[in-house]
């Protein structure tokens, strides 16, 4: 109930409707509550990702900006999961 206000907030700061933050919080929580293993993790959306993806959707006017922000969610998680294993970085 706590992270509804800051889920609505980062939603406005991305540059798109409030109402995907009721989405990505009915999903999201009950996934990362699944994947987490400490009482003490917080998931939550930064503001520092917010500007990049207002950013990203105010400079690509004519990409749909949900499908930009799900390419962009896409590829910030698979990204660790191929370097991890590989011990790139």
């Amino acid at each position: 109930m706590v992270a509804i206000p800051d889920a609505i907030a980062s939603a406005i700061l991305a540059g798109v409707n409030p109402t995907f933050a009721f989405n990505s919080m009915m999903v999201g929580m009950p996934v990362a509550g699944l994947f987490t293993g400490s009482q003490y993790m917080n998931c939550a959306l930064t503001s520092a990702m917010m500007l990049v993806m207002a950013g990203a959707v105010a400079s690509a006017r004519e990409v749909d900006p949900i499908s930009l922000i799900v390419t962009f969610d896409h590829s910030g998680r698979s990204l660790p999961v191929v370097i991890g294993p590989a011990e790139i970085g």
